[in-house]
């Protein structure tokens, strides 16, 4: 039997020693983005690992050998709701993927505004408030790029603001946002 993410799901007869991508091919092929699925087989009430995307990468080794009974489970990877709040185009709760980092939820929330240089950022977990890196992430370092869990609020602070109005005998008069404290 071949469930989820293909064109006809359904049960399908095999020749023995059929593999992985013989059963996709009867159900006829995949749905979805094809890079983002995953897939499983159970086998007598036992989870037995699928590595499609190597079997879709023509690894002859990750193309599993299925047995009669086999249930082959073709899914998208499970999606996670989260909260942006902060300096970000559209702050707000967003679905990721699971797996999805730091950087990958500013992308959703369509990227930070304003001045990164000063900004900080952390991760509300239930009641455990868990510093980020920003910069450091934003700066390629995946340790400071850290996952996200369904649930998590991703709270971005940019340093207080002033505005200033600067009159007089200066070049560019009027009003000047600067970082509280400048």
């Amino acid at each position: 039997i071949v469930t989820g993410q293909v064109k006809t799901p359904g049960s399908y007869r095999l020749q023995q020693g059929s593999r992985l991508l013989d059963a996709l091919a009867k159900a006829g092929d995949l749905l979805g983005a094809r890079e983002k699925l995953s897939a499983t087989i159970m086998r007598n009430n036992t989870t037995v690992p699928a590595e499609l995307q190597q079997a879709l990468n023509g690894d002859a080794a990750a193309n599993a050998q299925l047995q009669d009974g086999d249930l082959l489970m073709i899914q998208l990877p499970p999606v996670y709701t989260i909260v942006v709040a902060g300096p970000v185009k559209t702050p707000g709760p967003l679905k990721v993927e699971k797996g999805s980092r730091v950087l990958d939820a500013v992308a959703a929330a369509g990227d930070l505004t304003g001045s990164r240089d000063k900004m900080t950022s952390k991760i509300l977990r239930g009641a455990t408030e868990m510093p980020v890196k920003l910069l450091a992430a934003l700066a390629g370092d995946r340790e400071a790029n850290l996952l996200l869990e369904d649930g998590d609020t991703l709270v971005i602070q940019a340093p207080p603001q002033i505005t200033v109005t600067v009159m007089g005998q200066v070049k560019n008069p009027g009003n000047v946002v600067l970082d509280e404290g400048s």
